[in-house]
C-alpha cells in the first residue's frame, strides 16, 4: 500500500510530522487552531503531543498550545482517577483470588511511554479468567458500579459515581482470542505491580483491536510502533507474534498494522515479519474507509458511507474462515441494542443474528440514500 498522505486534511498531516519529528514553523503558518485541536482529540494524542514532541508544540500559535495543555491536564487528572478505581478494584480482585490481567489504559501507558499521563483513556478494561467472570462482575457491583451497557457472555461494561468507566472481558474477540495469564508482565504504577499480557500476545490483540476499529486512531498505531521500537525492552520477538497470529488467524492483521505504520509514520517492517499481498489490501480498506476521512465523531464507523464494503472489511479482520463464521454468529451489545430480549431467552440471540445484522446493513443503506438524496 502506498498512499498519498496529500489526501488527508492539513491538520492530520501535521499532526503526522510531529509524531515523526519533522514539523517546522512553516508547516503551522495558517493551520486551523480548532480543527487542529480536535484532530488531536480525535485520535487521542494530545498527551503524547505535548509531552513527548514539546519541541514541536512549540511552534504551534499560542492559542493552540494553551489549549493542549489544558487538556493534557484534564486527561492526566482523568487518568489518575481511573488508577485510584483500578487499584480499588485489583485488591479486592487479589484478596478474592480472582485471575485477571489488565489491558490498554494506564498499564500500556506505563509500559510503552513510562509515564501513566503520557496516554490517553476512558476506562479500565480487564481480562478475567472465564471460572472466575461471573464472581468479577459481583464484585464491581458491591463496590457500587453500575451496569453501563447490554451485557454479553464475554463482555461486562460498569460505571461508578466518579463516573470511571470498568470493563470486564472474558475473552478479547468473538472467536476465542484469550490471552496467555501464564506468561503476564508486571507493571509498576505507584509501588503496585499490575498484570498485563505477555509482550507478543499483547502485541497480536492491540493490532486486532486497531483492526475492528479501522485504525480511525492514529494513537494505536503510535502504540505498534513504540512496541516495535523497544521490541528489545520488551522481549517482542516477530517470530513469536507471527506464530501466535497463525495460530489465531490474524497474520493478515498484523501485516495490516506493520504496513499502515510504515507508511504513516516512517516505522520500519521487521526483516523476520512476512507482508501478504492480504495484508496490505486490508491496509488499504482501512485507508479509505476510516483513516482518510475527515470525521470529529468519536467512531467514524457511527454513520457508513460505504456499508457493504464496510461489512466485508470487518468480516475479513476476523481471520480466517472459521472465525467469520463465529463472528457471523455470536451476539454482541449491538444485537441488544438493536433488540432487547429477558436474559432467560438470550439463547435466542444466535438464532436472530444473521436477521439482526441484515436489518442494520439495510437501514445504513437507507440512511445513505437520504444523505445523498440530501446532497
Amino acid at each position: 500500500m502506498s498512499k498519498n498522505i496529500d489526501v488527508l486534511n492539513r491538520e492530520t498531516r501535521l499532526l503526522l510530522k510531529f509524531l515523526q519529528d519533522n514539523a517546522n514553523q512553516n508547516d503551522v503558518e495558517g493551520i486551523d487552531a480548532e480543527k487542529f485541536f480536535e484532530t488531536c482529540q480525535r485520535h487521542r494524542l494530545v498527551n503524547i503531543i505535548c509531552q513527548r514532541h514539546a519541541q514541536q508544540v512549540a511552534f504551534l500559535p499560542r492559542i493552540i498550545r494553551q489549549r493542549l495543555v489544558e487538556e493534557n491536564r484534564k486527561s492526566s487528572l482523568r487518568q489518575l482517577q481511573n488508577i485510584a478505581a483500578m487499584e480499588r478494584v485489583c485488591a479486592e480482585f487479589a484478596r478474592l483470588g480472582i485471575r485477571y490481567q489488565l489491558i490498554k489504559g494506564a498499564v500500556l501507558a506505563r509500559l510503552l511511554y513510562d509515564d501513566v499521563g503520557a496516554r490517553m483513556s476512558r476506562d479500565v478494561d480487564f481480562i478475567i479468567c472465564q471460572p472466575h467472570f461471573n464472581q468479577a462482575c459481583a464484585v464491581l457491583e458491591k463496590l457500587g458500579y453500575q451496569t453501563k451497557d447490554f451485557a454479553t457472555a464475554m463482555h461486562h461494561s460498569y460505571v461508578n459515581t466518579d463516573d470511571v468507566i470498568v470493563e470486564l472481558h472474558s475473552q478479547l474477540s468473538v472467536f476465542g482470542m484469550k490471552l496467555d495469564g501464564s506468561q503476564s508482565v508486571s507493571v509498576k504504577i505507584a509501588g503496585r505491580d499490575y498484570q498485563v499480557p505477555d509482550a507478543n500476545e499483547y502485541f497480536v490483540y492491540l493490532c486486532y483491536h486497531g483492526a475492528v476499529h479501522g485504525w480511525y486512531r492514529l494513537l494505536w498505531l503510535v502504540d505498534i510502533v513504540e512496541f516495535s521500537v523497544q521490541s528489545s525492552k520488551f522481549g517482542v520477538d516477530f517470530i513469536k507474534i507471527a506464530a501466535i497470529a497463525k495460530k489465531y488467524g490474524l497474520l493478515d492483521v498484523v501485516g495490516q498494522a506493520l504496513v499502515l505504520a510504515c507508511e504513516l509514520l516512517g516505522a520500519e517492517i521487521p526483516e523476520t515479519f512476512c507482508i501478504s499481498k492480504r495484508a496490505e489490501l486490508l491496509a488499504a480498506d482501512a485507508w479509505e474507509l476510516a483513516i482518510i476521512r475527515d470525521c470529529s465523531m468519536d467512531d467514524c464507523f457511527s454513520f457508513i458511507l460505504q456499508p457493504k464494503r464496510e461489512f466485508l472489511y470487518q468480516l475479513r479482520v476476523q481471520g480466517n474462515i472459521r472465525n467469520r463464521l463465529i463472528y457471523l454468529l455470536t451476539p454482541t451489545v449491538e444485537d441488544r441494542r438493536q433488540f432487547a430480549l429477558p436474559e432467560r431467552f438470550a439463547w435466542l440471540y444466535y438464532c436472530i443474528r444473521p436477521i439482526l445484522l441484515l436489518k442494520r446493513m439495510s437501514k445504513k443503506i437507507r440512511n445513505l440514500r437520504k444523505f445523498n438524496l440530501r446532497k
